[in-house]
């Protein structure tokens, strides 16, 4: 049990880039970042990843992830928490570790629609499956040169943000911030 929770904690940067990203469209401040990631190139006549896909929700969700990494490695240092910990953060680059987790979470969510567009679902629109898993692969991807979990370990943070992501889109939509349940 220790060890899922273990893997959970630490899978939580790349669950709160994908947040982030997300949220960054109601920071008018940074509006000037919302520059489309494809540039508004299309491919059969539709677009590679759609208008969703930014610049800023890039760099705040990949930004997000290292600063929740960083408050990680700060509780794991100056706790008694050690003993719990998957990893040793004092051995890691816990700026690159952070990168890796929030940026392939934001690299999994633009590849998941490069397909959502050529099946014809709409940016914004639910891919019920797809959606709810697309930021764990591509962290996962990512992370795995750098980092790799026990397979109870990749199967706890699967089952739980897979679930967790409609409960969170659900909260979002309950509070004004999602404009679908799902």
């Amino acid at each position: 049990m220790n060890e899922i929770l273990m893997a959970l904690w630490l899978f939580l940067p790349a669950a709160f880039s994908n947040m982030a990203a997300a949220l960054g469209r109601h920071l008018k401040f940074l509006n000037f970042l919302a520059i489309p990631v494809d540039m508004g190139i299309e491919l059969g006549g539709k677009r590679l990843l759609g208008k969703n896909k930014t610049v800023r929700g890039f760099l705040l969700g990949t930004l997000f992830a290292v600063i929740f990494s960083y408050i990680q490695r700060e509780i794991y240092l100056n706790s008694s928490l050690k003993d719990l910990a998957e990893i040793d953060y004092s051995s890691f680059n816990i700026f690159i570790f952070g990168a890796l987790l929030g940026f392939g979470a934001l690299l999994g969510d633009s590849v998941e629609s490069f397909f959502k567009r050529r099946v014809g679902i709409m940016s914004g629109e639910p891919w019920i499956g797809f959606d709810q898993s697309d930021y764990i692969l591509g962290s996962l991807l990512l992370l795995a040169p750098y980092y790799m979990f026990s397979i109870t370990s990749y199967l706890a943070i699967f089952i739980v943000f897979f679930i967790g992501h409609f409960i969170v889109k659900y909260i979002g939509f309950i509070v004004g911030l999602e404009n679908k349940k799902i």
